[in-house]
Parts: C-alpha cells; sequence; structure tokens
C-alpha cells in the first residue's frame, strides 16, 4: 500500500501533531527521501521521537523504510489525492474530482482486500444453508446487493429490516446459518444490536465495515474492511463508500462462484427467465 494510502486510511485517527507531519511528507515527498527526523521534526514543529512514532503508526518499521516507499512512487504522491467539491467547481472539474476519489477509494480498499481471509469467508458461506443480511441507510443497499446476487444462485438469503423480526428469525434458524452485516462506520446501533443477537445465538457474524477498530468488529467471527474515504463538505465520501462497499461484495461473489462451478448455470437460467419475462 503506498505511503499516501496509509496516511489517508487513519486520516481521521492521527493526531495535530501527526497531521502536519502527514501533510509536509505528501506536500513535500523529495525532501523527505534527504532529511533525518530531527529535521523534519524541526519543519512540522514537531520533534524526531513525533516523527518515528508517525512513521511506525503508518505502518513501517523505520523512517528509512519509509524513505525506500516515498522514492518508489513519489511521481504519484502530488497527482493522487482526495478532492473535496466545491461549490465554485466547473463541471469538467466535478467530475474529474468525483472520478479521482472513487479511482483512490476503490485502490486502497483493493489493496486491503486479501485472499485467506476472502478464502475462510467463502467457505462459511459454503458451510451455511441459511444467510442472513442486514443493513441500515445506505448500507441497506449493499445488502439487497448481497440478497439479489446469492439469491439469484439459489442461495437461501433473508434480508430482513425488522430487527425484532430478525430477531426471531436467526433463534429459529441458528444451527446452519450465518448472518453479514454492513455498517460503514461499523457505530450503527441497529446492526451492532442485530450482531450481538446473533452472537448470543451462536450464529456467525460476517462484519462488512471501514478500516478500524468499532464494536461491529469486536463481535464478528469474519471481517472484511474497505478503505476510509476522506471526509467530504458535500458528502461525496459516502458515495465512495457504497463504492468500495460494492466491490467487496463483488470480489466475494465472483471468488464464490470460481469455487463452485455449479452455480454458473443458476445464473444462465435466471437472466433467460428474466429475458423471457421483459421480451
Amino acid at each position: 500500500m503506498s505511503v499516501q494510502a496509509r496516511i489517508h486510511l487513519l486520516n481521521n485517527k492521527l493526531t495535530d501533531v501527526e497531521k502536519r507531519i502527514a501533510e509536509y511528507i505528501l506536500t513535500y515527498p523529495e525532501e523527505i527521501i534527504n532529511a533525518t527526523a530531527k529535521e523534519i521534526g524541526e519543519r512540522t514543529q514537531s520533534s524526531a521521537p513525533s516523527v518515528v512514532r508517525f512513521v511506525k503508526k503508518i505502518g513501517f518499521s523505520s523512517i528509512n523504510e519509509l524513505k525506500l516507499s516515498i522514492y518508489g512512487e513519489k511521481n504519484e504522491m502530488r497527482e493522487q489525492k482526495y478532492d473535496d467539491i466545491n461549490l465554485e467547481d466547473s463541471f469538467e472539474i466535478t467530475k474529474r474530482k468525483l472520478c479521482n476519489n472513487a479511482m483512490l477509494t476503490l485502490e486502497e480498499t483493493c489493496e486491503l482486500l486479501k485472499e485467506e481471509q476472502i478464502n475462510n469467508l467463502i467457505q462459511l458461506l459454503e458451510e451455511k444453508e441459511v444467510l442472513f443480511v442486514f443493513g441500515i441507510g445506505a448500507s441497506s443497499i449493499i445488502a439487497e446487493d448481497i440478497y439479489q446476487k446469492w439469491g439469484r444462485i439459489g442461495k437461501i438469503v433473508f434480508f430482513e429490516k425488522d430487527l425484532h423480526i430478525l430477531a426471531a428469525m436467526l433463534s429459529s434458524n441458528k444451527e446452519n446459518s450465518a448472518i453479514w452485516l454492513i455498517s460503514n462506520s461499523g457505530l450503527t446501533k441497529e446492526v451492532v444490536k442485530a450482531a450481538q443477537i446473533a452472537k448470543k445465538a451462536a450464529v456467525p457474524i460476517i462484519a462488512q465495515t471501514m478500516l478500524g477498530k468499532n464494536p461491529l468488529i469486536k463481535l464478528a467471527s469474519h471481517c472484511i474492511q474497505t478503505s476510509i474515504p476522506k471526509e467530504a463538505f458535500l458528502r461525496s465520501a459516502a458515495t465512495n463508500s457504497l463504492f468500495a462497499q460494492l466491490l467487496v461484495v463483488d470480489t466475494i461473489f465472483y471468488n464464490f462462484l470460481q469455487k463452485n462451478e455449479q452455480y454458473f448455470e443458476k445464473i444462465y437460467n435466471s437472466r433467460k427467465l428474466i429475458e423471457e419475462i421483459n421480451n
């Protein structure tokens, strides 16, 4: 993962001092390559120990490792960054900013998806006959997508929007079911409550949320996390989060199909039936 991606993923969790160091690294990558930790500290009104702690916080073992990474990607660092949408932006600028933000979010999320993690999740979906999905607000769009995808291949999927009904269904289907919960923040009260209910019923929990620690992750048996798009004044980040979540669902779904080829025929049959209905 690039230096820029690492910084953006932790942007909301940085202290004021760390934000100054991060901004300096992103703005002057060439200077970082030849600077010492002490010099970076002086230029960012911090200190050498603060710089070293920041370097380790974003996942590098030493400042030299950071420098090597910057050297390899320095030509891209200034070009790739999240841009907020301003009211005075022209059509072309707005279009390019939205496209750039979406691409960065997808690239960062792609870096986070690990094959072993996806395979473990797929194994769970293969073992369990019944799948429950649940999400509130924008996350319900993702839940609906999961419901439609796995429903089309013959999986028994329930997308119940009422938490009380979901609780009753979980208690009566707990032996051979799993639940897939979606909350970008991992803080949504209803989704966390659903996880608590599933945990009590010993139903395996798939948590799909953004990177970082949150109440939902703590309750899950399987976690799948996306990048953290920079919060935008005009809420473009909400759209970027949806892009990231949809990428996760598609990655899991197509890998599931590749390992279970018998479902391809069901997709073909469902598509053929839809075409007949439309004709």
